[in-house]
């Protein structure tokens, strides 16, 4: 019997995620200041995010994030997908400190 046949084994539950990632956030970026030179380090984000959520054992592909200056500036972002509304979903966490921003969104995508 496949494992995913319930809708609850497949459903992107958004409270967990959102957790997941908040906790990622904390551990990768936590309380340093904004450095260009160490912006590919803090994108390892993703990398945790992604250790993560795979250990949730769900069927889904996962996320994008956005590191990013604070320095009064506009972001402007947009995305869409075409999925199914029963089971696919997202979520994003928007979080930021006194130099920086960093915006993880997680799509999860049925496969």
């Amino acid at each position: 019997m496949d494992k995913y046949q319930s809708g609850k084994e497949t459903a992107l539950i958004v409270a967990e995620i959102i957790g997941i990632i908040k906790e990622s956030i904390e551990d990768t970026n936590g309380g340093n200041a904004y450095q260009p030179s160490r912006v590919n380090q803090w994108t390892s984000v993703v990398e945790l995010c992604l250790s993560r959520l795979t250990k949730l054992d769900k069927p889904f592909k996962y996320m994008t994030s956005v590191i990013m200056l604070k320095n009064g500036a506009g972001l402007h972002r947009a995305s869409s997908c075409f999925w199914d509304n029963n089971a696919d979903g997202s979520c994003t966490v928007g979080w930021e400190n006194k130099t920086m921003f960093c915006i993880v969104s997680v799509f999860g995508l049925g496969i």
